[in-house]
């Protein structure tokens, strides 16, 4: 494994719990499982959950992707992320907006590295 890897945890963004009964799944989840087992880094689900029922960032304009998605995460358990190294991981990026905001929140909880990985650039 890459050694700027080492130590990582991935956390997959999460879904609203109406939008992942909507979907079915939750497309960073599955992304971080595949991840996980290539990388052989553990995964942190269920801690950084999304509080806030939103428009689709897909369906919005730059401009209110970012107003959109403020506030819209949270920290379950703050000492789960403290000191630890995390990367975040989500489906695709347009703007970064979702990206930013959960790694503002996962900073706040005390994490001392945040990365993210997608897999498409819209």
């Amino acid at each position: 494994m890459e050694k700027t890897l080492a130590n990582f945890y991935l956390v997959p963004l999460p879904l609203h719990r109406r939008r992942l009964l909507e979907r079915g799944f939750n497309q960073s989840q599955l992304l971080a499982d595949y991840l996980s087992q290539c990388l052989s880094l553990p995964i942190i689900s269920e801690n950084l959950w999304r509080k806030k029922y939103r428009k689709q960032q897909a369906k919005l304009s730059a401009k209110k992707r970012l107003d959109n998605i403020k506030g819209a995460f949270a920290i379950r358990e703050k000492n789960i992320f403290f000191g630890k190294k995390i990367l975040l991981v989500d489906d695709v990026v347009t703007t970064g907006a979702s990206l930013n905001e959960a790694a503002k929140v996962v900073r706040l909880a005390g994490a001392s590295t945040v990365w993210g990985i997608t897999i498409a650039k819209n």
